[in-house]
């Protein structure tokens, strides 16, 4: 009977041993490598300590499976032993898949985890002799950022070139915000309100391959936009007009802290393309018109209207 009493105990502990398994640590090695200067954390622990903490347990389940074998050699015939390691080998199989065994024995770990990783970086030095070189310690479960995310689909190959440059777009375009796009106001091709739009003043704009133009007042307010198409359809024996008397009006504006989705959606609601941005103090300080926007998402330029 305590022959018995004592195989049960051994089995168990080698069951223990056997279905212990470290966590998994959530980061990859990019992430790893790439935060190793930022911070330390439990998920470094176990990134470095997983593979040494597995060896550490699959030593522990050989040593007191060897002693249970030893035990039950010694206090047995060779024939009930045969049956008895066949039998105990066949249920330790069974019962390492069993949920409510995994799920002791994964609380069990949580309780000790700490102090199992620090005796792993205490012996640091003799667990790694037993690791494998460049042993695989799993897939990572999450991503963590942007960089991580870009690192693996580049080392995948699973994205042709356009496709990575279009998925690089769009995570910058959440964060982009007007003032990073538009063009500053000095810079941009304007017209006096008013210039008289002569053939000479017409073919220069035409050079410009522009269609709409902001128009300014003399002392520099945007008073109306002026598109080119409206300049063409004037009779060529109309007398020479002004800028002022061909342009439209009706300008929108939009704050230079805008994020470029909400103003993506203000130009399809509006039919607009162009915007006249302005400043905290409702000054104009630049435009910005819908290609900007659009070349920003999909990574590359497009022809301009």
């Amino acid at each position: 009977m305590v022959q018995l009493v004592i195989i049960a105990f051994l089995f168990l502990i080698t069951l223990l041993f056997a279905c212990l398994k470290p966590i998994r640590s959530s980061y990859s090695a990019f992430e790893v490598n790439r935060l190793a200067h930022k911070t330390k954390s439990l998920e470094f622990d176990r990134f470095f300590n997983q593979a040494k903490i597995e060896v550490l347990f699959q030593a522990l389940t050989f040593v007191s499976f060897f002693i249970l074998t030893v035990y039950v050699t010694i206090n047995f015939n060779l024939f009930f032993v045969v049956l008895l390691e066949l039998f105990l080998v066949l249920l330790l199989e069974f019962l390492r898949g069993q949920e409510i065994i995994n799920g002791f024995t994964s609380k069990l770990y949580k309780r000790y985890e700490k102090l199992l990783l620090r005796f792993s970086n205490k012996y640091d030095n003799i667990l790694s002799f037993f690791v494998a070189k460049g042993r695989d310690v799993g897939p990572s479960l999450k991503i963590h950022s942007k960089e991580e995310l870009f690192y693996l689909l580049d080392n995948s190959k699973l994205l042709l070139e356009d496709e990575m440059l279009l998925l690089q777009a769009s995570f910058d375009f959440k964060k982009l915000l007007i003032k990073d796009i538009m063009v500053p106001l000095e810079e941009a091709i304007t017209i006096r309100g008013d210039e008289l739009l002569g053939p000479l003043v017409i073919n220069e704009l035409h050079k410009t391959k522009h269609t709409i133009f902001p128009v300014m007042r003399s002392e520099g307010e945007v008073i109306g936009l002026l598109n080119l198409v409206d300049v063409t359809k004037v009779n060529s024996e109309t007398k020479s007009l002004r800028a002022i008397d061909l342009m439209k009006e009706d300008v929108f504006f939009v704050s230079q802290d805008k994020n470029l989705e909400g103003v993506l959606g203000a130009f399809l609601r509006s039919h607009q393309h162009l915007f006249i941005v302005v400043n905290k103090s409702k000054k104009a300080i630049g435009l910005v018109c819908l290609e900007d926007i659009i070349e920003r998402l999909l990574g590359r330029k497009i022809a301009k209207r």
